[in-house]
């Protein structure tokens, strides 16, 4: 058996005679086509060797040129019986010289094929193995069943996940609402083009005071705290409920404070006030502003009756005073009173606002604010159509007559003429937006909360209905539990208001 050199040169050799016989076929052609018709002439040995034609010429590089393709061939692939056959089939001619031709042609044919048959019986086969069906994924693809390469269209976050990004929305909320906080309590300041070298008499300044915002400081609307709730019905046992003895004092007063169907009296409206009024001073930013002024019931208890028909029975000097005034009436006006909480703020000087709790026939309770500077009353009534104009301009009047008249006595001596001695006047709000009790005995409660809305700058809230009246008495008293230490009624000290002047 021959190795693969010889079998491609044995090739080579079978196409080289070929192209020379194809090469003699062609001359042999040429040189007939050029004979004439009468006489053949037959051609010169010695010329056709010496004297090449320019057919031959061609004939002989066209020979040249398929030899060089054939070599090239024979070089890159092994010899194949097909070719061999067909190359066969395109010879024009046989003659006797290539019938040995044919016998080693058909001689290398079997070589060629006992060396493909030694080939495939060797263990190693060359064949490329079947290529297997693909199973297309559920999803669609040609990935097979690789669970890694399948698109889900819906992803289930795992625990850790969820709590990642519940952080990242908490830190994101309240970056915003840092900014938004920032943007509305920042600073404005003016342009270049309006700042003027003369103090007050720029009118843009009048426009950005600077001052910082004042107002919602707390939520007035919030439940009640079960911790402070739970601290005051340890300490004060029983006074939730109904009552099936009589109780001592301190746990009545708590019995009738978070009691919806019992009365509030005049010291359940002091604590609350004087926890108002502590609220103020820790925190006046708290509040719509930092000139208001939380009064307790002393004017709503000493301005009336008897002591109001004193100050009317005493005569006037010619600048309209000296008139006898209720006892404590200066030092409510100085800042003076009440005890807890002094705030020594001068009505008037520091303070434009007053929040009164005003009793009326000692059967309701409404709430006042007195504006100073407007000189005005503006009275909330939680029962509509309560008061009639005549009967609430009696009962509001020792307020009204009383402060024009306190303003006079308190001012100094050669300022005394620019303070009128005119009634304040008043207005009514009942019904509408102001909410309504739906019993008797809940007026002391809404007295106490239109006041404290509207000192935070609030609207008066649905909310604010008997619905919610347990709980909202529930509220005040465990904050004045804590808040203030309150352990019962507070003590008012009479003596004092008995100085009259």
């Amino acid at each position: 058996m021959k190795s693969g050199f010889e079998q491609s040169d044995s090739k080579f050799t079978i196409l080289t005679r070929k192209v020379i016989r194809i090469e003699k076929t062609v001359q042999s052609m040429q040189a007939a086509s050029r004979r004439p018709n009468t006489e053949p002439v037959e051609p010169d040995a010695d010329n056709e060797k010496n004297e090449p034609s320019v057919e031959d010429g061609r004939a002989e590089e066209k020979a040249a040129k398929d030899a060089a393709v054939s070599e090239k061939d024979a070089k890159d692939a092994t010899p194949r019986k097909d070719a061999t056959v067909s190359e066969k089939d395109a010879t024009p001619k046989k003659d006797e010289s290539s019938g040995e031709e044919e016998e080693e042609e058909a001689d290398i044919g079997e070589k060629i094929g006992d060396n493909s048959t030694e080939k495939a019986a060797t263990p190693k086969q060359r064949k490329a193995p079947a290529r297997k069906q693909q199973v297309l994924s559920p999803c669609g693809s040609d990935n097979g069943v690789d669970p890694d390469l399948v698109f889900v269209k819906e992803y289930t976050p795992t625990k850790a996940e969820e709590v990642e990004e519940a952080q990242r929305m908490a830190l994101k909320q309240q970056a915003t609402i840092d900014i938004a906080r920032a943007n509305v309590q920042r600073q404005r300041q003016l342009a270049a083009s309006q700042v003027s070298p003369f103090i007050g008499d720029s009118t843009v300044k009048g426009i950005i005071p600077n001052k910082p915002r004042l107002g919602y400081g707390y939520d007035p609307n919030e439940p009640v705290d079960k911790d402070r709730l739970a601290r005051l019905k340890k300490d004060f046992k029983g006074i939730f409920g109904p009552t099936k003895f009589k109780l001592h004092i301190p746990l009545m007063w708590w019995h009738e404070l978070v009691t919806q169907t019992e009365w509030l009296a005049d010291t359940h409206m002091d604590a609350v006030m004087n926890m108002f009024r502590h609220r103020m001073k820790l925190h006046p930013e708290w509040f719509r502003s930092d000139r208001l002024c939380f009064c307790d019931s002393t004017p709503s208890m000493l301005w009336q009756k008897d002591k109001w028909k004193r100050f009317l029975s005493t005569k006037p000097d010619g600048q309209g005073l000296g008139r006898w005034v209720p006892g404590g009436a200066t030092d409510l006006f100085e800042g003076k009173a009440p005890r807890f909480c002094q705030t020594l703020k001068k009505w008037e000087v520091d303070i434009d606002e007053i929040y009164m709790p005003w009793n009326v026939k000692d059967a309701h309770w409404v709430a006042l604010m007195v504006s100073i500077p407007k000189r005005h009353i503006t009275v909330w009534d939680s029962i509509p159509g309560c008061l009639s104009e005549r009967l609430l301009a009696k009962a509001i009047e020792p307020v009204a007559v009383l402060m024009p008249y306190l303003q006079r006595l308190m001012a100094d001596i050669g300022d005394r003429y620019k303070y009128p001695l005119d009634r304040y006047t008043h207005e009514y709000i009942s019904g509408g937006d102001v909410p309504a009790q739906d019993n008797s005995s809940d007026c002391g409660v809404y007295c106490l909360k239109f006041i404290e809305y509207h000192s935070l700058g609030r609207l008066f809230p649905k909310t604010l209905c008997g619905r919610n009246m347990k709980a909202i008495r529930a509220k005040l008293a465990a904050d004045l539990y804590h808040e203030i230490n309150c352990r019962g009624p507070p003590e008012r000290n009479w003596e004092d208001l008995d100085n009259d002047i």
